[in-house]
């Protein structure tokens, strides 16, 4: 990251001093007194993804869901693991969700590099989700907030926004978003869209200029599960190699959009950071973690849990700035203990 990305970095990484904090403060009171002045304010909130990487994104949204800003959120968007997390926080059970991280998902049913048909097991995510721990979706239905789940069509490639709430099986499109490419590639068809779909973090890992264009929000909330100042690299050879493989019954359009996949989360991550944003008059935010100690097929449970924590640390310090650390760190404990 250059020197003036490095700026921009830290001018757009969440604290006490975020506008965002005060909106959301404001907007949390106006909707609990039933004031319509809420609506001077649009905040959204963007979950990305990352497989295991998600556990950050599942921290942040358990801070949020105890400081009460459930329904504060007039659109909320979920990328891939995220869209899982965002569903989670929308039920208000964003603490039981960030345990499958920690129980479900460190298993070799859902991650097994050996079984090179199907290294990330997605089936079994939709079966946790359903039945395992399941997750409230009438809850999730009857939220004030419009859930947009990133998605990618697995025909001819390109990027969707879909509106969760007008599919008939919420958690199909959850596991479609969440179907990462060449280590499942399964298509999930969903109904009544009549389209099959697949990893959302390939088209749209960072969908801000979307959403910015689409819904004109006057705040921005993004959480990122990769550091500020990462990028995504080009894949090793082998990874090159089995990738084209598995990718061989496959449109253009799709192998296409594969590739690229890595420059598009980049060029995301670097428009949050260069604040051209501030020409649409949007206040924009990014919590994101302060070191990478997690990869996306970490299964190490206290990697995991301190990747959580410093998600709930950085949001529970911008908006308790009245408290002192060491509370802070007894609320996080007692919320992921």
């Amino acid at each position: 990251m250059n020197i003036f990305n490095q700026i921009g970095a830290e001018a757009v990484a969440l604290s006490g001093e975020s506008l965002i904090v005060n909106h959301l403060k404001e907007k949390k009171s106006f909707l609990e007194r039933k004031d319509d002045y809420h609506k001077k304010t649009k905040p959204v909130l963007i979950f990305s993804g990352g497989a295991m990487l998600g556990i950050f994104g599942a921290g942040v949204g358990v801070a949020l869901n105890y400081l009460g800003l459930t329904n504060a959120f007039d659109v909320v968007v979920g990328v891939s693991a995220g869209a899982a997390n965002a569903a989670y926080f929308l039920a208000d059970q964003c603490k039981f969700g960030l345990t499958i991280y920690l129980e479900e998902l460190t298993r070799k049913e859902f991650y097994n590099p050996w079984r090179v048909w199907k290294m990330v097991n997605v089936d079994y995510v939709g079966e946790v989700l359903r039945d395992i721990k399941p997750l409230n979706i009438e809850a999730v239905r009857k939220s004030r907030s419009q859930f947009l789940v990133s998605a990618t069509d697995a025909e001819n490639g390109k990027g969707l926004l879909i509106d969760a709430l007008y599919t008939f099986d919420l958690i199909e499109l959850i596991c479609g978003s969440c179907g990462m490419f060449v280590v499942y590639n399964k298509p999930r068809r969903i109904l009544p869209l009549g389209i099959s779909v697949l990893d959302g973090a390939m088209t749209k890992p960072l969908p801000v200029c979307d959403v910015i264009e689409r819904y004109h929000p006057t705040d921005l909330f993004v959480i990122l599960n990769r550091p500020l100042y990462e990028r995504r690299d080009i894949l090793p050879l082998v990874h090159r190699w089995y990738s084209t493989m598995r990718l061989q019954n496959f449109s253009p359009e799709l192998k296409e959009v594969f590739w690229r996949g890595g420059s598009i989360y980049n060029e995301s991550v670097d428009y949050c950071v260069s604040g051209e944003w501030v020409s649409h008059n949007v206040n924009l935010s990014v919590v994101a973690p302060r070191t990478n100690t997690v990869t996306r097929t970490t299964r190490d449970v206290n990697l995991l849990k301190n990747y959580a924590r410093d998600g709930a640390d950085q949001v529970l310090s911008a908006f308790c700035s009245e408290l002192t650390h060491k509370q802070i760190d007894e609320i996080i404990r007692d919320l992921i203990p």
